[in-house]
Order: C-alpha cells, then sequence, then structure tokens
C-alpha cells in the first residue's frame, strides 16, 4: 500500500485519563508467586499498572479525557462535528458507546457519533478514519476517543500482570497550510487468531472463554513486519528516524520496543518507555507514551516531529508522522467517576 496523506488537519489537543487506582507488580507476589512475578517484571519491564475501578469503564476513563480537553480548548461544543470511540472494551453490545459518550459530553445532534473496534493499532488507524471523514466533510473540529480497560479479570497473570488502563481523547481541528499526516496502514486478517477473545460474541455465543495470544508469534510479528513497515514508511518518505523528535511506540513489551529500535537503527533516547509505569493500555498506548513525555519537558519546543506506531489485535497496524506544535494542549488525569445512570446490577 503507498504512502498516504491528510492534509490541512492539525491535532489540538490529547489528554489522558487514569483511574485512581495505581497497583504495583509485587502486590502479585501472594497471588502468582514471586518467581512468576519477577519473570514477567524482567521480560516486559512492567513495575505498575493502573487498574480500573468498580463500575468504572474504558467509557468513563475516555469521557473524562474528553470534558478535560475540551475545557482546555475552551471549544464550544456545538462546534464538534464528530467523535469517535476506538476501543476493544465497550459498555454494551448496543448501543454503540461513542452514542452513550455523547450524550454525556452534551453534544450536538449533528456531531456525527461511531465506534471502531479495533485494539493497539487504535491511535493510527483512529486518526486515519477521522481526519479523512474531516477532509470529506465541512467538519472543523472533531474528537478521537482511545480506551482499554482492564481489572475485571481476577487471576489472570496476562491481565493482571500485563495491562492497565486508560483512556485518552484527541482533538482535531482544520487548519489551512497545516503539515500534513503521513500515514501506512497494514492489516493481515490471516493471522486473526494470534490474538483474540472467542468468548462472548457471536460466533461463541456461550462460551467464557477469555484473552488467548500467541506470545512468540506476537514477539516475531512485532520485530518482523512492524520493523518492515517502518522502514518502508520512512524511506518512501524520506525520514530520517534519527531526525525526528520523539517515535511513540505501541508499549507491549520492553523486549519489543528496544528490538525494535535496534533494528530500525535509532537511538533508543528516541524512542521513550511507559510500560515500566503503566502497562500496556492497548489502543491508548501511543498517546500515552506522548503526553508522558511532553509532561517531562522542562522547556518546550516550537515544534515536535513526532512517529507514531500502534501494532497488534487483528492483526493490524501502521505508522504515522505528524508535527505538534509546542501550545498543544496535553494533560493526565486521575479520577473514580463512572457513569452511574449506565450501571445495571447482574440479572438486571
Amino acid at each position: 500500500m503507498a504512502c498516504e496523506r491528510l492534509r490541512n488537519l492539525a491535532i489540538r489537543g490529547i489528554v489522558c485519563a487514569l483511574p485512581e487506582n495505581k497497583v504495583l507488580s509485587t502486590e502479585y507476589y501472594d497471588i502468582f508467586g514471586k518467581d512468576e512475578v519477577d519473570k514477567v517484571m524482567a521480560s516486559a519491564g512492567i513495575k505498575s499498572t493502573y487498574r480500573v475501578l468498580p463500575r468504572q469503564t474504558a467509557s468513563d476513563l475516555s469521557f473524562a479525557a474528553a470534558e478535560n480537553l475540551i475545557d482546555k480548548l475552551a471549544w464550544e461544543r456545538e462546534s464538534i462535528g464528530a467523535l469517535v470511540f476506538l476501543a476493544s472494551s465497550t459498555d454494551y453490545k448496543l448501543p454503540a458507546t461513542a452514542c452513550v459518550i455523547h450524550g454525556r459530553l452534551g453534544l450536538s445532534r449533528n456531531c456525527i457519533t461511531f465506534d471502531v473496534g479495533l485494539g493497539c493499532s487504535g491511535f493510527v488507524y483512529g486518526i486515519t478514519i477521522l481526519g479523512s471523514l474531516m477532509q470529506n466533510s465541512s467538519i472543523k473540529r472533531a474528537i478521537l476517543l482511545l480506551g482499554d480497560m482492564h481489572g475485571a479479570v481476577k487471576g489472570d497473570t496476562n491481565d493482571e500482570l500485563l495491562f492497565g488502563s486508560c483512556g485518552v481523547a484527541v482533538a482535531l481541528e482544520k487548519e489551512d497550510g497545516a503539515e500534513d499526516i503521513r500515514y501506512l496502514l497494514q492489516t493481515d486478517g490471516t493471522r486473526y487468531q494470534k490474538i483474540i477473545v472467542p468468548g462472548g460474541g457471536s460466533r461463541h455465543r456461550n462460551s467464557k472463554k477469555g484473552w488467548q495470544m500467541n506470545g512468540m508469534d506476537i514477539f516475531s510479528f512485532s520485530i518482523s513486519d512492524v520493523v518492515a513497515t517502518i522502514k518502508e514508511f520512512a524511506q518512501k518518505e524520506e525520514i530520517d528516524l534519527n531526525q525526528v523528535d520523539m517515535i511513540a511506540l505501541h508499549q507491549s513489551n520492553l523486549k519489543i520496543l528496544r528490538m525494535i529500535a535496534r533494528k530500525c537503527k535509532v537511538n533508543p533516547d528516541k524512542c521513550p518507555v511507559v510500560i515500566d509505569r503503566y502497562g500496556n493500555t492497548g489502543a491508548s498506548s501511543v498517546p500515552l507514551v506522548i503526553v508522558d513525555t511532553l509532561a517531562r519537558e522542562k522547556d518546550r519546543q516550537d515544534k515536535y516531529r513526532v512517529i507514531a506506531c500502534g501494532y497488534g489485535v487483528g492483526l493490524s497496524w501502521g505508522v504515522m508522522e505528524f508535527v505538534l506544535d509546542g501550545s498543544v494542549k496535553t494533560g493526565m488525569v486521575y479520577t473514580t467517576d463512572y457513569f452511574d445512570d449506565g450501571f445495571y446490577e447482574e440479572g438486571e
């Protein structure tokens, strides 16, 4: 697939929301045993995660992020023309979770709203989907929401040790003359079973089988297919990866991150690591890298040239390059809130 471009679009802000519930990996010693936990910590590099509180969902985190971002930007809610919620953790089978958040945010009836069911590639896919919609309509402002939640599955080492919860809101706005957003997206549906939650869908209605992943195959995919795509993108777009300000990689595993940087011959300092503090937060991880990194900047630059790369469930993956203005609104919020009207007791 040829590299494509989004023109006259700017990312105005990115806000991440975390549940106010930090969990240290060492807290699982009594559950899984010290040796098992230490093994995961050494391999994945995860020292702590943030996990949803009872009744909290990914949409609650994304809602909190959106509220904060809209306030930071001082956008009138009537001016927001599209809202997309991209997540593997939706509130219901029906309706679309984006519609629930739309109502909570008090957006206009003229605001286009829908869900996208993707995982770790979500940021690059979501920007592309929403940006393409804006380029082919009169929509001037839009918000992309990304969310993943973990914490509901007790006793599962994958869920409890590897994954964290996070919600993100990204604001896009039309701007004449904005630098192009360039991207390359790919999919290999023949490997859909490599990461899968088979239970609960229409194919296996009565199954309760949860998260399943072929770790070795995913490791191989990450350091081969993903690396090849990054290199292809950089070559076609004539980008020197060591000259960009930041390479925001999906935070899948510390060994994978280091291997990608090495195979791409990139200075590891260009590839910030946050998985140690937040875990793997799925679709939220790329923007979490960006927000966390900018928060550590003592003096912001005028501009930041960013390479973003997401990869995982599908299998789907992609690379994107864009420029963030130094004045871009960013933030990290922590919340205990949940949508009370949306909560139903078991059996109701």
